[in-house]
């Protein structure tokens, strides 16, 4: 095997696993044997990412190869292997007749997630982003039985759809005015001062796919349905879609803004710095009027979307901060929101039952475990130490304060305030409140997977925030994607 194909490996894995998947569903129809193959493939994938700890490049510059990538697609399958722990015990308790093509459409979305961080290619990129977004379109409709899924399905495939749109409009107008859709040859351009290049234009290019990423993201004014597309998707996938799509979405951004905006962050920190204000106001009061968790639980993440582009306003060329504190809260943000969603859809009952903050009466007291594990991820998703949430935000208002916008950290903190209303009441709900007569255990006994998934996540969040692996163990990642930016800028313009 060449060592071009050893390091394709990571991708390879899943990918062929997705088709096995579909393969064995149609003649040896199997939600254990599945279960099985995706979770394998995905450890197989996540070993061989250690390949990819020697920065190179693939196919003439495509793909790079670099710790940054390796880091962000090990999260890519660690997300993915716990959103397909979590399904199992849901489609039985739900009722629902499909089971094997969710794994194969996970597996699949992984293989583009894992791509996607390492694209140094606007088309590559591009193309996985579509992969990973279809895959979702899918899912978010399985459930045929619910009007709120295939209304969820729908939003998200319309969304999606002018998503791409902007984003390959811009594309197609980057490749006019450089000659290339290579990031880094067309960041040579940019720093070598080409005469040729129509900055006009090719600004207008960059709105467009800033446009498609805020679409990704749930950025304001792009974020109006995300809430109903949370709410009426099942909920492993509402999870998944939080944890793992726009996650992913945000670290290829990262190498996007660094890569193609490096001189003229001024103008982009200006308009970010107006929108993170907007969307994290817009997600709190949204949240606090709630009484479908889920749907607060979709506000909340618009309110999250909206503290991580305060760090997208703190990035300098200069200074590194900015993209340190990014990748780290985007690391503890996908475990703190993939396990509170988890915990979401054990409480859940079949035809969409069980949503209010009602059905958590008691639950803390009748089931301790549960509540411990639940209350640690609503404790660092406010923003509570010692927990990774907490010096997410910490490392994100640090970066605004170091780069000059103290406001902006002020009322980033002011809105994490705001939010610890509606993330209390959850557990003054679990702890403090009589159960009704009529409800019922939450069905965790019976799903030993699910209660390893989510005590996992709460484990791990623990750990990102008094562990080893903290802010400092994420730095020689982003310091190699920075370092191989400049290397291949400094190709382009010598």
């Amino acid at each position: 095997m060449s060592s071009d194909s050893v390091l394709l490996l990571p991708v390879i894995i899943p990918g062929a696993a997705a088709v096995a998947v579909f393969v064995c569903a149609a003649f040896i129809p199997s939600r254990g044997l599945a279960l099985a193959l995706s979770i394998s493939s995905l450890i197989a994938g996540a070993f061989f990412t250690q390949t990819w700890n020697i920065p190179c490049a693939l196919f003439s510059g495509m793909l790079h190869l670099d710790p940054f990538a390796e880091l962000c697609a090990l999260f890519c399958f660690a997300i993915s292997s716990v959103a397909l722990l979590a399904a199992p015990s849901y489609f039985k308790r739900m009722n629902l007749e499909f089971g094997e093509e969710y794994y194969a459409f996970i597996l699949a979305a992984a293989a583009g997630m894992a791509v996607m961080v390492a694209a140094n290619d606007l088309m590559v990129l591009f193309v996985n982003l579509e992969l990973v977004s279809i895959a979702t379109y899918v899912m978010c409709g399985m459930n045929r039985n619910s009007m709120k899924s295939t209304e969820s399905a729908l939003k998200y495939f319309v969304n999606g759809a002018a998503a791409s749109a902007f984003m390959l409009f811009g594309i197609a107008l980057v490749f006019g005015t450089t000659g290339s859709t290579d990031m880094a040859f067309i960041a040579g351009q940019i720093h070598g001062g080409n005469a040729g290049l129509s900055m006009p234009l090719f600004s207008l290019a960059l709105v467009l796919i800033a446009v498609g990423f805020f679409f990704k993201l749930g950025l304001f004014p792009f974020h109006g349905w995300l809430p109903d597309v949370y709410e009426g998707a099942p909920t492993p996938v509402s999870g998944f879609m939080a944890a793992g799509v726009r996650v992913v979405a945000g670290l290829a951004f990262i190498r996007i803004v660094i890569s193609l905006l490096g001189p003229g962050l001024g103008g982009f920190t200006r308009v970010a710095w107006w929108i993170a204000v907007i969307t994290m106001t817009i997600g709190n009061v949204g949240a606090l009027r709630q009484n479908n968790v889920k749907r607060m639980l979709g506000y909340s993440s618009i309110a999250h979307a909206g503290y991580l582009l305060i760090g997208f306003t703190a990035l300098s060329s200069t200074n590194l901060l900015g993209a340190e504190a990014i990748l780290y809260y985007l690391l503890s943000y996908s475990l703190m929101t993939l396990g509170i969603f988890i915990f979401v859809g054990q409480v859940e009952g079949s035809a969409e039952s069980n949503l209010g903050f009602d059905a958590y009466r008691g639950l803390g007291l009748r089931q301790p475990l549960v509540g411990l594990l639940a209350s640690i991820l609503l404790l660092s998703l406010t923003g509570i130490p010692p927990f990774a949430g907490f010096w997410g935000k910490f490392s994100l208002f640090s970066a605004a304060i170091h780069n000059g916008f103290i406001g902006l950290a002020v009322i980033g903190a002011l809105n994490s305030v705001v939010s610890a209303y509606y993330y209390f009441r959850l557990m003054v709900n679990m702890y403090m409140q009589t159960p009704g007569n009529d409800q019922k255990n939450v069905a965790y006994a019976s799903a030993p997977l699910v209660t390893f998934a989510l005590a996992l996540c709460a484990a791990l969040t623990i750990w990102f925030g008094i562990g080893p692996f903290s802010l400092t163990s994420i730095v020689p990642s982003v310091n190699s994607l920075w370092a191989s930016i400049g290397n291949s800028v400094a190709v382009f313009t010598h």
